[in-house]
């Protein structure tokens, strides 16, 4: 039995987790965001659309169930999932993207 392919022997990262799934999709095990594993699930209404209009608006969750609405003044090409550093009052917060204006 080929044990280096073995799905069970490969190394997971948990630190990338995240509420996010991982997957093992050719070379590299990757995370991905898995849909019902949060406390608060997201979905994306408008991206079925053809038309959508463009926003720089993103959505970010942070842990314990708080989400808020951030403009991407910085024009960042964000993909829900991308964990991103946002300003607090005071300082500085770290949360995932949850939805993208596009």
């Amino acid at each position: 039995m080929d044990t280096e392919n073995n799905q069970h022997n490969r190394i997971f990262k948990p630190e990338i987790g995240r509420g996010c799934a991982f997957c093992d999709c050719g070379q590299e095990v990757e995370a991905k965001p898995c849909d019902g594993c949060f406390k608060l699930h997201e979905t994306s209404w408008l991206e079925e659309y053809p038309q959508n209009i463009p926003t720089d608006i993103v959505e970010v969750r942070f842990k314990n169930t708080r989400r808020s609405f951030y403009q991407n003044v910085n024009n960042l090409d964000l993909k829900r999932g991308d964990i991103v550093a946002v300003e607090a009052s005071p300082g500085h917060d770290i949360g995932i993207v949850s939805l993208t204006g596009t």
